[in-house]
């Protein structure tokens, strides 16, 4: 068992890495409708513990009809596709930088060449 080396992807407890750069889930209807009703629930009872809100928000979910739900469900993806777009041009904006200090080193590296040849 000392000499055991796990596949290429596990850590040692046998999990799988998260990758960072992986693409998030999209929110559950369940989550847009807690985090837009949370508030109020907060407010209408003080009191209350953190899985005593989750069992609240529960109960509110689990009253609502299918056609109620459904805006929510469209939030969800909404919030998906307004995160890839922010990610893309993040991305984008990166490469900028990585050939605006690519193009800088370049000139750098001309002028040292320049000034050994005087």
């Amino acid at each position: 068992m000392r000499d055991y080396v796990p596949p290429k992807g596990f850590g040692k407890r046998g999990r799988k890495r998260k990758d960072p750069n992986a693409p998030k889930r999209p929110p559950s209807a369940f989550f847009v409708f807690c985090s837009e009703y949370r508030p109020s629930v907060k407010q209408q009872y003080p009191g209350l513990s953190i899985g005593d809100c989750a069992k609240k928000l529960g109960e509110m979910w689990s009253k609502l009809s299918q056609s109620e739900k459904l805006p929510y469900e469209e939030k969800g993806q909404c919030v998906l596709s307004e995160a890839a777009s922010r990610s893309s041009h993040k991305q984008t904006n990166q490469r900028k930088k990585n050939e605006t200090h690519q193009c800088y080193h370049d000139d750098r590296d001309k002028q040292t060449v320049n000034t050994d040849k005087s």
